[in-house]
């Protein structure tokens, strides 16, 4: 096949609706001069973070020019790895999958004096074909395309006036060499008018999200969430009104528990779904395509019971809850922590401290007369640097899900289910997703229980790597087979 031109030939571009602005401030808020260094080592999200002082636009691309939006590839992220100074560092979002596409970042600043923006980037590419290129107000004035060039210094001249900044990494209709990726540290801008920090008197909460706990234990909290969206809260900043993500934390005690339970119910049935995670606020970026999350239920209907096994002593526990429907829902949201610790005391009645108000699929989940856990035990190699685990079994009947790290799910004396995490949820579809700090390189076991066997069902895996996506799918029973690999190779 004909290869196209090489890819450094000048290329006019048109950014369609996604320029953004920073440092200019509200009309009439001071501004006040100041050189800026982006390092990005605020860690990620790259869109959205709080602690980010520029508003920087990211998106993956197809052409021909100009561009247009591919929700299916990634923009730049911010990454921890091969970085030329500190912790964090940009890189390209494109796979060795995404041929024929570009990963497009941009921010626009307003540059009060003449000087130079200068910036360390790396490339690890196809020569020639695939590589990065610099812009500024739409003028192509640098592209970098090489085998490993290893960090190099740029710099350019810079007049006053408003600017718009673009780096795209471009690859061709084929093709793929080295890392295929390009790398970001340490932009420096020249003077930009960011808004001046407040006055003393002026009140500024550092995070707006509630400070844990945010609701008692084994009391359901009512909320609405809107349609197609996330739970969301208002706060007022500097007396102007500001929407954020409206998250539920539980701590978990220096004592420790067995496990936590959260239950999502929507008042009228509709879909909602779950996100969680440990340590960290659940992350949710303007597009959100990319949600931060350590785990996740998704599964249809309007109830998610998600418990995760021995959390962790001395950690928060954040969730977040998305409505899948086009209109707002009216849902309550419950956590328990079994044994269930209050002011730092543990109130166990029974053997493992099972409270009297348990909802139905929690106190069956913990009750000693349980279904029939299938003797065929799935296994999940997952590499080192994987980004996203998604499990999902539908079939018949009221099925639960389970999934647990190096060693098989089990059933204990007392009846409970060994297991990391489970899903729970009544109804014949349950999905579980592991992400972020929770997703680690090594073997998970799945297990499927059916509360009225015997039962068949359907088990779908997609395991999501630096490589690509690959998908993977099985058929089995309650009472048949023996404990078996999903065949799943790595790119």
């Amino acid at each position: 096949m004909e290869r196209s031109a090489k890819f450094w030939v000048g290329v006019g571009v048109v950014v369609l609706l996604l320029s953004a602005m920073a440092g200019s401030g509200r009309a009439g808020e001071p501004v006040c001069p100041e050189p800026f260094v982006e390092s990005f080592e605020y860690g990620p999200p790259l869109i959205g973070n709080p602690a980010s002082r520029l508003l920087w636009v990211t998106f993956g691309a197809q052409g021909p020019h100009p561009h247009r939006p591919d929700p299916s590839v990634a923009g730049w992220e911010v990454v921890s790895e091969d970085c030329y100074s500190g912790s964090y560092c940009l890189k390209s979002g494109l796979t060795r999958l995404n041929n024929d596409r570009q990963s497009i970042l941009e921010v626009t600043l307003e540059i009060l004096e003449e000087g130079e923006i200068s910036f360390w980037v790396r490339v690890d590419s196809e020569p020639g074909y695939d590589g990065v290129i610099f812009f500024i107000d739409d003028e192509q004035l640098e592209a970098w395309s090489e085998r490993d060039s290893g960090w190099v210094e740029a710099s350019f001249p810079l007049e006053a006036g408003r600017h718009t900044f673009r780096w795209e990494y471009i690859k061709d209709e084929d093709t793929s060499e080295g890392k295929d990726a390009a790398w970001l540290d340490e932009i420096s801008f020249p003077t930009i008018a960011f808004p001046c920090p407040p006055r003393p008197t002026e009140e500024v909460p550092l995070d707006p999200r509630p400070e844990p706990p945010s609701w008692e234990l084994g009391v359901p909290r009512a909320d609405t969430v809107p349609a197609n969206s996330f739970t969301r809260g208002t706060i007022l900043v500097q007396t102007e009104p500001v929407e954020v993500p409206r998250e539920y934390t539980v701590q978990v005690p220096k004592e420790g528990a067995d496990l936590l339970a959260v239950i999502v119910r929507a008042q009228a049935g509709g879909n909602l779904d779950l996100y969680g995670r440990a340590g960290k606020p659940v992350e949710v970026p303007p597009d959100v395509r990319r949600i931060s999350s350590d785990f996740a239920s998704i599964s249809p209907g309007g109830e998610e019971v998600l418990v995760i096994s021995n959390p962790e002593p001395r950690t928060t526990y954040w969730f977040i809850v998305e409505n899948r429907e086009s209109l707002a829902q009216t849902f309550t949201i419950t956590a328990f922590l079994i044994p269930e610790v209050r002011a730092g005391q543990a109130t166990i009645t029974g053997s493992i401290g099972l409270p009297a108000n348990l909802p139905p699929p929690l106190a069956r989940y913990l009750a000693t007369d349980r279904g029939q856990l299938g003797l065929q035990q799935y296994r999940i190699e997952v590499p080192k640097g994987a980004k996203r685990l998604a499990v999902r079994v539908s079939g018949e009947g009221d099925l639960n899900l389970h999934i647990r790290f190096g060693k098989p799910v089990a059933i204990l004396p007392d009846g409970r289910v060994e297991a990391d995490i489970s899903a729970i949820s009544p109804g014949s579809e349950e999905a579980i997703v592991l992400s972020g700090g929770l997703l680690q390189p090594g073997t998970y076991y799945i297990a499927i229980e059916g509360l009225n066997p015997p039962q068949s069902f359907t088990l779908m895996v997609s395991l999501e790597t630096s490589s690509g996506t690959q998908q993977v799918q099985a058929s089995g029973a309650m009472s048949e087979g023996e404990e078996s690999a999903l065949s799943m190779p790595i790119i």
